[in-house]
């Protein structure tokens, strides 16, 4: 019958991944049996005519960060859901860098920008060697901070914020800027992101179970007020970081695009990238929102979730950083098989 099919077709999702930058570490593991289970999920629920690109860009990180804090995430390793990450950024930054069209000094400069202190130097490097051990460390030394005692987490998730802030800030600038200019090429198009205000994205059709859990904290940050005791001054005090740091970034985040914008993209090229940068929003409000949450109201697991966000942030970007760079073959990309 028609599930005997299901099964087949099923059976035969493979997923070939073209050569990319990887040695073994300690905080990431790459497990193509995973990202395989992913691309069956993805074909279930995606059903026809979606592309590659849609699942190693789009469904891939999403689906594996919004696991990293459920319940579920116990089934899989912290470090094989970072690999998801890993394979989904680097192929993006070769993606990316192809859609650009040649931009890319430009696009790197943007991301070292917008990256915490101790990545700014070494995204300066150029070396993607250095570039991937120092992420392996800090992606490793979130984790660590997320399994530690409840101080040390929550201490971590106020330290973190104002580089998230920055990543946030400025992402959001150059978000708003490619929705409002499309290339000539492009034509108008009716997208299905809303981003009413910092820290409050939606694509529509999208449900991250992470996001729904602590969007409701959003609120606070417009009006610390409505918390009660301790976290009314910590809430003020959030909302005041997040002024100084996302804010401050928005505009600095659209200048660098109307430089690098590529104004011969086609409409497909245009639609994905807009689709990812919304993605991109999501999960850098999952770095930052239960991080936000924990530190105010005195609730390590809300840090340790942001904590482990953020180390998903971290390898998801910073290998963007590397394909960007990548000298690999234009159009270097995974695939699926029995799509």
């Amino acid at each position: 019958g028609n599930s005997e099919s299901l099964k087949t077709r099923l059976s035969a999702v493979a997923v070939n991944i073209p050569e990319f930058p990887f040695r073994e570490n300690g905080a990431v593991t790459i497990d193509k049996g995973l990202i395989e289970i992913f691309a069956q999920q993805f074909a279930i629920e995606e059903g026809e005519g979606k592309t590659d690109a849609e699942f190693f860009l789009g469904y891939l990180p999403l689906k594996t960060a919004d696991m990293l804090c459920s319940g579920s995430s116990g089934h899989y390793e912290t470090a094989s859901l970072l690999g998801n990450l890993y394979v989904s950024g680097y192929f993006g930054g070769i993606w990316l860098r192809d859609a650009l069209g040649g931009n890319t000094k430009e696009a790197q400069s943007f991301l070292r920008y917008a990256s915490p202190d101790d990545m700014k130097a070494m995204l300066g490097s150029g070396d993607n060697s250095l570039i991937f051990n120092i992420l392996m460390m800090m992606a490793g030394s979130k984790i660590k901070r997320a399994g530690s005692s409840d101080l040390t987490a929550l201490a971590a998730c106020r330290l973190s914020m104002p580089g998230f802030l920055l990543i946030y800030g400025y992402n959001w600038g150059y978000f708003d800027y490619i929705l409002n200019n499309p290339p000539e090429g492009a034509g108008v198009i009716s997208e299905p992101f809303n981003c009413s205000r910092l820290l409050d994205c939606n694509v529509s059709g999208l449900t991250l179970e992470t996001l729904n859990q602590y969007k409701g904290s959003r609120d606070l940050l417009e009006n610390p007020k409505n918390a009660t005791g301790i976290p009314v001054l910590r809430w003020y005090e959030m909302k005041l970081i997040t002024d100084i740091w996302a804010k401050g970034a928005v505009n600095t985040g659209s200048d660098v695009w109307k430089r690098i914008m590529n104004d011969s993209m086609d409409k497909e090229t245009y639609t994905l990238l807009l689709d990812l940068s919304a993605r991109f929003m999501l999960v850098a409000e999952m770095s930052i929102l239960p991080a936000m949450k924990g530190y105010a109201e005195g609730d390590a697991d809300a840090c340790r979730c942001g904590l482990l966000q953020q180390a998903a942030m971290i390898i998801w970007a910073g290998s963007y950083f590397m394909g960007l760079g990548s000298n690999a073959p234009a159009g270097t990309f995974p695939s699926i098989n029995g799509l």
